[in-house]
């Protein structure tokens, strides 16, 4: 759980280490050039900055990135509640086989997740999965 900007700090690391993303202008050029690993990124970005505002209670930018979100989850067809997935998340491919939706109690750090993966289901929340750490899915997995 995201509750300072040192632990925000330390979740957009760790998944740029996860993904292969360089900060700073690269992170832009390759955006533009439309690599997957930057756009991926680009949607974790989001979700942290979303989780830490939050968590936090600042209103006008958790709207703001909630707004957001939803917008890149459409886009790039990812679904990922708040507040689930531990730190050093990596999503590989968003192209082809589907979309990446997660319902899950817990996800733990440094889990990959391939394109077309399904986890949990749409109604029970007691029946989520709960992913430990250091775990890859791969193309079209499903759990419920």
């Amino acid at each position: 759980m995201i509750l300072s900007k040192k632990d925000l700090k330390f979740y957009l690391q760790e998944d740029a280490k996860q993904n292969g993303v360089k900060t700073g202008w690269r992170y832009y050029a390759y955006l533009i050039a439309g690599s997957e690993n930057y756009h991926a990124y680009r949607y974790i970005k989001c979700l942290r900055h979303y989780e830490y505002h939050l968590n936090t209670s600042h209103r006008l930018r958790y709207i703001f990135y909630k707004i957001k979100l939803g917008r890149l989850g459409l886009k790039y067809n990812i679904r990922i509640k708040p507040n689930v997935c531990g730190y050093g998340l990596r999503i590989i491919h968003l192209a082809g086989g589907g979309g990446v939706l997660l319902n899950a109690k817990k996800i733990g750090n440094y889990c990959a997740f391939n394109s077309g993966v399904l986890l949990g289901n749409k109604n029970e929340n007691d029946a989520c999965p709960t992913i430990g750490d250091h775990v890859a899915f791969a193309q079209g997995s499903k759990a419920c």
